[in-house]
């Protein structure tokens, strides 16, 4: 076992006896401990995404990503710019003067939080996934589309296009993802894996499955 994890395997028993957790136990906002182990970072971390790389989070019914030198968040109550104060092995730092809010982007605790002037950062929103920075010259572009279904249903429509290949994470009435992969259409915009489709036009969309339909709108 490797040393690093046998002992926090240690220290997270030596906790649980203590009435406590790990994530709990570490430092929060910016007194979050540089890690000197990257491997240890890809391990906590969305499939390797950390404070260093990440360039776009995501939570349920919303997104904050970064485009230049700029991060947007985007939610149905509309989009807030911030700008990138700093970094860490753990976290990424966002301010938006003009309205004196400070975000913290905490990929090891999975969490946003926030703070109003200089008060102290609260728990926002839980990250669900994370998107790293790509090498070379087909960087992928993420887009969330927000639609309202029959009986006031949520579908939130992550896509994310790299080079020629498009692909859609679809998540309606609030269950997790499904993948699909861009299919041929003669019209508008479609997605499927065979089992879930989902088809876009303009502000429309419809979701099936099991040979049920869920029309949506923008």
């Amino acid at each position: 076992m490797n040393i690093s994890v046998r002992r926090l395997a240690v220290l997270a028993s030596t906790l649980a006896l203590l009435g406590t957790d790990l994530a709990s136990a570490m430092p929060a906002g910016s007194q979050s401990p540089a890690v000197s182990n990257p491997g240890l970072v890809r391990q906590i971390a969305f499939n390797g995404v950390n404070g260093r790389n990440v360039i776009a989070v995501f939570y349920p019914g919303g997104s904050i990503s970064k485009n230049g030198n700029r991060w947007t968040e985007r939610n149905a109550n509309g989009s807030y710019r911030f700008t990138e104060t700093g970094r860490d092995d753990w976290s990424v730092y966002l301010v938006d003067r003009s309205r004196g809010v400070r975000l913290q982007l905490d990929l090891h605790r999975k969490l946003v939080l926030y703070a109003a002037g200089n008060g102290p950062m609260q728990r926002l929103y839980n990250i669900v996934d994370a998107s790293r920075g790509k090498s070379g010259k087909q960087r992928s572009q993420t887009q969330v589309l927000h639609f309202t279904c029959n009986e006031g249903i949520p579908l939130v429509v992550r896509i994310e296009n790299r080079g020629n290949s498009s692909t859609a994470f679809a998540s309606h009435d609030s269950f997790p993802e499904v993948r699909l992969k861009q299919r041929r259409s003669g019209s508008g915009t479609r997605y499927s894996n065979g089992r879930y489709t989902l088809s876009m036009k303009g502000r429309s969309a419809l979701f099936e499955w099991d040979g049920i339909q869920d029309h949506c709108r923008r």
